[in-house]
């Protein structure tokens, strides 16, 4: 059974929630804050960068593990994927240290890079494609290219799937799905819209609720309007009335926005790093 906090993490056929003085150290340079909720005085630590953590005695933590976002594809591109996201409550680890490896963003038409932090594994966002491929799958699906029906899918239903591209060669490309919600398919037709990426997640690990991981939006065609980032930190999509769109939200796992072909549509952008926060009682 689990119980709450007492003076031992290794009391006979019991295992305790780990208190903050059992931490006796960290690499990685995390973020550390405070806040009691329901009378339980908690910590967290959060890494935007790899690390470890050394525990004196074994026991529970929570985790949130959040993997790279994917990113945006070209040539009225599909948008990038959402990193998968992790939450569990009470997981066990051992007593010495934990290596924190923590995933980086896609470059512009590449996969996110995978979270992990001992046996908890976040899958990287799928890539957006680009105008005659597939999204790719990951912990959220990348958008497909404008002319393709067929998005990137989750992997081990970490995120949702991306969105389909409109069907046509003038038509817009798909969002990236998000850590909340599928991507929006895009439009058909001559100058189609880009289509906006899919919501991200709300979590409360850390005693606020913040949405992270929101999908990136599709590219438009020529005029067309472009595909909105996911809330959660997605970035646009770009159109040639809105060529350059700005980077994904960092540390969120947010997918990248989906890119035409140079100067005729717009560019496309990475997706954002992802976040590992662990939770103990203070």
């Amino acid at each position: 059974m689990a119980v709450n906090f007492l003076s031992n993490a290794t009391m006979p056929g019991v295992t305790v929630n780990i208190a903050d003085s059992f931490i006796t150290g960290t690499t990685g340079s995390p973020t550390t804050a405070t806040f009691t909720d329901s009378g339980i005085n908690y910590k967290t630590y959060s890494f935007t960068s790899s690390g470890s953590f050394t525990l004196s005695n074994g026991g529970l933590l929570d985790i949130l593990c959040i993997a790279g976002g994917g990113g945006g594809g070209d040539d009225i591109g599909g948008g990038g994927g959402a990193g998968g996201q992790v939450f569990q409550t009470s997981v066990f680890y051992p007593a010495g240290t934990t290596t924190v490896t923590l995933g980086g963003g896609g470059a512009a038409g590449s996969r996110g890079s995978d979270s992990i932090v001992g046996t908890i594994l976040a899958v990287g966002g799928g890539q957006g494609a680009n105008s005659q491929r597939q999204g790719q799958n990951g912990g959220s699906g990348g958008g497909s290219g404008n002319a393709t029906a067929t998005s990137g899918a989750t992997i081990g239903g970490q995120g949702f799937a991306g969105g389909n591209g409109g069907g046509g060669s003038n038509s817009g490309g798909g969002g990236g799905g998000g850590a909340g919600a599928v991507g929006v398919n895009g439009v058909a037709g001559a100058d189609g819209a880009g289509s906006a990426g899919g919501a991200g997640l709300a979590n409360s690990i850390t005693g606020s609720s913040v949405t992270r991981g929101g999908g990136g939006g599709g590219a438009g065609r020529a005029a067309g309007a472009f595909g909105s980032g996911g809330t959660g930190g997605g970035a646009n999509g770009s159109s040639r009335a809105f060529p350059s769109p700005a980077a994904p939200t960092a540390n969120l796992g947010a997918g990248g926005g989906g890119g035409g072909d140079g100067s005729s549509v717009g560019t496309r952008t990475a997706g954002g790093s992802g976040l590992i926060i662990i939770r103990v009682r203070a």
